[in-house]
Formats: structure tokens, C-alpha cells, sequence
């Protein structure tokens, strides 16, 4: 699984939710950030493990 760095103190609770959730989607997806950003339409960046 990869390894991401903590997120934000300030970030919203909802906002917080959806990271984990993404991050949890992402890492038991088995996809690489090419294959998410090919899939979703977003860019290879936008998947990075801030």
C-alpha cells in the first residue's frame, strides 16, 4: 500500500472523509496514478500522495 503523507489540520471534516476514502479507494484498487488518471480524466499529478 502506499504510504501518504498526513493531511492538512485545517481541512474540513467532510473534506477529510473524502481523502481517507479516496486514498482507501485507491490503494485497494490495485491501479496505478497513470491507470487512475486514464480512468477518471484527471492527470497523473492530481493522484500524487499529498
Amino acid at each position: 500500500m502506499s504510504r501518504w503523507r498526513e493531511l492538512p489540520a485545517e481541512l474540513d471534516p467532510a473534506s477529510y472523509r473524502l481523502a481517507v476514502r479516496l486514498r482507501l479507494l485507491k490503494d485497494h484498487s490495485g491501479l496505478s496514478k497513470r491507470q487512475l488518471a486514464t480512468k477518471t480524466g484527471y492527470s497523473t499529478k492530481s493522484w500524487s500522495d499529498t
